[in-house]
C-alpha cells in the first residue's frame, strides 16, 4: 500500500481525532512500512499502525478487522490521541507511549531509534506532493512572499537574514550567513575551529530561532578533495553537530561545490566514490539528528548538459547511492540542493554567467519543469534552491525577477510533476501480471521488492491509444534485456523501443519521452528487441533500483516506462523484462460516493451493547484515562486497559510490567485518583 492510496483515509481519521495527517503517515512508515500485516516478530500487533487486537484487550477489534486499513488507521489515531492527552499535548512523549513507552530500555534509546526516524519521515509527508523547487533569496524584495507562495514549496532558502518578523510564515527555512572570510581557516582547525565558528554564529542564529522550523548552514563549499580536507570537514562538522544539538538547533552540513568531490581528472568515478564515502561519518550523524545535508547542483545548457543529467545537476543521485554503500541510512536522509540552476562558470566557463546569457526564458522554464519532474522521483530530496532570487548587482545574470518566477509558478502548475513513484500495483490502470524465472505467477509487489524497479504510468485520455506494460517476467542467464511488444494480441513488428541509462547519447526529446538520454532498438518478427546489460547495470541498492529504463518510443503515442532495471549481484545476471501492448485507454466510470450514513469504526457498537451505553462508557473512559495512565507510568508500567463506571468508588487499570514481564492490576480511588492497591494478575 502507499501513502497516496491511503491519503483520504488518513486525512479523515486524523481530522476526527485532531491529529496531523503527516504524523499518522510517519508512524505508519515506521511501524509497518506500509505493509498491512501482523508484526514480523509474531506479537499481537496488526496492520498499518500495528494496533494490538482483542486477543490482548477486550475492547479492541479482532485481528481480521484490524487488517482493514480504515479500521486500523481509525484505532491507531484513537490510541495516539489518548497518548497525546496523557502526555499533556507533548507529541514527542505521546509518540513514545505509542511506540511502547517503558518497553524501551531508555528514553534516549527511543529518541535515537524511533523519534529521529519519525522526525525525518514527518518532514517528507508534510511536503508530499508539493514542488521541491524554491527560491534562493539573496535579498528580500517586496514581492518575495507573493512569488514564494505562488511557487508552493514547503521550503525556502534565505541569505543573511535580518532579525525581525518571519518573512515566510509556515515554510521551513534553510538560512545562511556569508562567512567566507573566515570559513576556510576555521574548517582547517578541526574541533577548535568548530568551537570558534559556533561561538561566532550562535548569536546570529538566536535572533531568528522564532521563525518556526529552521536549519542553519555550515561553511559554504569546503575543500573536499585532499585527504586533509576531507578529514577536516568530518572533524569540524561532527563537532558543530554536537554543539548545535546541545542548543536544540538543526544544521545544514557540507554544502559541497558543484562537481565535488571530483575524480582528480582521471575519469574514474571510483575516485569520487572513495572521497564521498570518506564523508559518511558526518552524514550518518546528520541523519541521526535530523539535520540537512547540502549539495550544490548546477548545469550549463550551452554545453548540452540537461537539468536532469546524472553527473551534473543531479549528481546527488550517485552520492546518495555511494553513501548507502558506506552504511548511511538513506531512508532517513534529508538532502537539499542549497544552490541549483544554470551556472556557466562550471568546469572553467565564463565567470558569473547564469541563465540569462545562456538560454531564452521559454526554453529555460521548460527545463525547470523537466527538472521538477526529476526532483519528485527523489524521496530524500527536500528542496532545490534556485540560484538566484533578489540577486545583488554582481549576480544579475542569475537573477529571477518577479515576472519570471510567477511564470515559472504557472508553468509548474500547468505541467504538474507526477507524484513520487509508487509500487507498480498501486498506480496502474490495468492489471500487470508477474512471473518468476520458472514461469510461475507471483505477486508483483514481491518481485518489485526483490529488484527495486518502478512502473511509471503514462497519462492517456479515455479512448486514446497508449502503450501499457502488461507483464513483467523475472529472467536469469545472459546479461541482456529483451523487451516484447504486441498489438491486438499479435507481435508488434518494427516497433521502436527506447533504452535509457544515465550517460547514454543525448537525444532530442519527444513529447512522450521519459528521459532524453537513450538508444533506440526495433522489434523483430516476434515483437522482441534486445539490449545488452554491462557491468554498470548491477543493482547496488534495491531501494534505488538499477540504472536502466525502457519504454516504447513514439512521437505521437504515450508509453508506460519500466525504470530502475538492473541485474542482481551474486546471481546469473538475474533481472526483469517487460512486455508492452498497444491498447485503448478505457473510459473511467466514477465510483459512487460513500453514503454519509455508513457506520465508521468509531460509531459501530459491539453486539449486545447499545450505542448510548457505548458512548457513556467512552465518555467515562475519556474523562479518567489520564489519571490511570499517569499512575501506571509513574510505576514504570505500560498502561493497557481501564475498567471504570461512573460514580464507582474505584477504577481498575490493567498494566504491563516490562521489568517483570508480567501483567499487573492497579486499583485507584475515584475520590483522589491515588493508587490504593497494586498486585500481579
Amino acid at each position: 500500500m502507499t501513502y497516496e492510496e491511503l491519503r483520504p483515509t488518513i486525512e479523515a481519521a486524523a481530522s476526527r481525532y485532531g491529529l496531523s495527517p503527516a504524523t499518522i503517515a510517519a508512524i505508519i512508515e515506521i511501524e509497518s512500512n506500509w505493509q498491512n500485516v501482523q508484526n514480523a516478530g509474531g506479537y499481537d500487533a496488526w496492520g498499518l499502525m500495528q494496533v494490538v487486537s482483542n486477543h490482548t484487550f477486550a475492547d479492541r477489534p479482532s485481528p481480521e478487522r484490524l487488517l482493514d486499513p480504515a479500521v486500523n488507521i481509525d484505532w491507531g489515531c484513537r490510541i495516539l490521541a489518548g497518548n497525546l492527552k496523557q502526555a499533556g499535548g507533548d507529541l514527542e512523549r505521546a509518540v513514545y507511549y505509542y511506540s511502547g513507552g517503558n518497553a524501551w530500555a531508555s528514553y534516549d534509546q527511543y529518541l535515537h531509534e524511533y523519534w529521529a526516524r519519525y522526525q525525518a519521515a514527518v518532514l517528507h509527508y508534510q511536503s508530499a506532493g508539493l514542488p521541491k523547487m524554491t527560491g534562493h533569496w539573496q535579498t528580500l524584495p517586496g514581492y518575495a512572499a507573493e512569488v514564494q507562495a505562488a511557487l508552493g514549496s514547503a521550503w525556502v532558502k534565505i541569505m543573511d537574514p535580518s532579525p525581525g518578523p518571519d518573512p515566510f510564515p509556515g515554510r521551513k527555512k534553510c538560512l545562511r550567513w556569508w562567512t567566507d572570510n573566515f570559513d576556510r581557516l576555521l574548517l582547517a582547525a578541526g574541533e577548535a575551529g568548530a568551537i570558534s565558528y559556533m561561538s561566532r554564529m550562535l548569536p546570529r542564529w538566536q535572533t531568528v530561532v522564532n521563525w518556526g522550523e529552521v536549519w542553519f548552514e555550515l561553511p559554504n563549499e569546503p575543500e573536499c578533495n585532499s585527504d586533509s580536507g576531507l578529514a577536516a570537514v568530518n572533524t569540524f562538522t561532527l563537532k558543530c553537530i554536537e554543539l548545535a544539538e546541545g542548543q536544540g538547533l538543526r544544521l545544514c552540513i557540507l554544502n559541497l561545490p558543484e562537481g565535488n568531490p571530483h575524480d582528480n581528472g582521471t575519469g574514474d568515478p571510483a575516485v569520487s566514490r572513495w572521497k564521498v564515502q570518506q564523508l559518511a561519518p558526518c552524514v550518518k550523524a546528520a541523519v541521526a539528528g535530523g539535520h540537512l545535508v547540502g549539495l550544490h547542483g548546477y548545469y550549463d545548457p550551452t554545453r548540452s548538459i540537461d537539468p536532469t543529467d546524472r553527473y551534473h545537476a543531479l549528481r546527488c543521485k550517485d552520492m546518495v547511492q555511494w553513501w548507502a554503500e558506506a552504511g548511511v541510512d538513506t531512508s532517513r536522509l534529508m538532502l537539499a540542493l542549497t544552490e541549483w540552476g544554470i551556472d556557466r562558470s562550471i568546469a572553467g566557463g565564463p565567470a558569473r554567467k547564469g541563465w540569462r546569457s545562456a538560454v531564452a526564458e521559454t526554453d529555460y522554464l521548460a527545463q525547470l519543469v523537466e527538472a521538477e519532474r526529476a526532483f519528485q522521483q527523489l524521496p530524500w530530496l527536500q528542496f532545490a534552491a534556485l540560484f538566484d532570487c533578489g540577486a545583488l548587482s554582481d549576480w544579475a545574470d542569475y537573477d529571477h525577477d518577479k515576472e519570471t518566477l510567477l511564470r515559472l509558478a504557472a508553468a509548474l502548475k500547468q505541467q504538474a510533476p507526477p507524484a513520487p513513484a509508487q509500487p507498480a500495483e498501486e498506480n496502474q490502470t490495468m492489471t500487470i501480471q508477474a512471473f518468476d524465472r520458472n514461469g510461475v505467477a507471483v505477486d508483483l509487489v514481491d518481485l518489485q521488492k526483490r529488484y527495486g524497479f518502478v512502473v511509471k504510468r503514462a497519462d492517456a485520455k479515455p479512448g486514446a491509444e497508449v502503450f501499457r506494460i502488461t507483464t513483467i517476467r523475472e529472467k536469469t542467464g545472459p546479461a541482456s534485456l529483451t523487451v516484447h511488444c504486441s498489438k491486438g494480441g499479435a507481435p508488434d513488428r518494427q516497433r521502436r523501443v527506447a533504452f535509457y541509462w544515465p550517460d547514454a547519447p543525448q537525444q532530442t526529446a519527444t513529447g512522450h519521452d521519459w528521459w532524453n538520454r537513450y538508444v533506440i532498438g526495433e522489434t523483430n518478427e516476434n515483437g522482441d528487441v534486445g539490449f545488452g546489460l554491462g557491468t554498470g547495470a548491477y543493482i547496488k541498492d534495491v531501494a534505488l533500483g538499477g540504472p536502466h529504463a525502457v519504454w516504447v518510443w513514439s512521437p505521437s503515442t504515450a508509453s508506460d516506462c519500466l525504470a530502475g532495471i538492473g541485474m542482481l549481484g551474486g546471481t546469473v545476471h538475474d533481472h526483469v523484462e517487460p512486455e508492452f501492448a498497444l491498447v485503448l485507454e478505457p473510459e473511467v466510470i466514477p465510483e459512487p460516493a460513500p453514503s454519509a450514513t455508513t457506520p465508521t469504526p468509531e460509531s459501530e457498537p459491539a453486539a449486545g451493547i447499545s450505542a448510548q451505553e457505548l458512548q457513556q462508557a467512552r465518555n467515562a473512559l475519556a474523562a479518567q484515562v489520564p489519571a490511570t495512565m499517569k499512575a501506571a507510568d509513574a510505576r514504570g508500567y505500560i498502561w493497557r486497559y481501564e475498567m471504570y463506571e461512573p460514580d464507582a468508588a474505584a477504577a481498575l487499570a490493567i498494566c504491563y510490567d516490562p521489568a517483570a514481564k508480567a501483567y499487573r492490576l492497579l486499583k485507584l480511588s475515584a475520590a483522589t485518583w491515588q493508587v490504593i492497591a497494586d498486585q500481579p494478575l
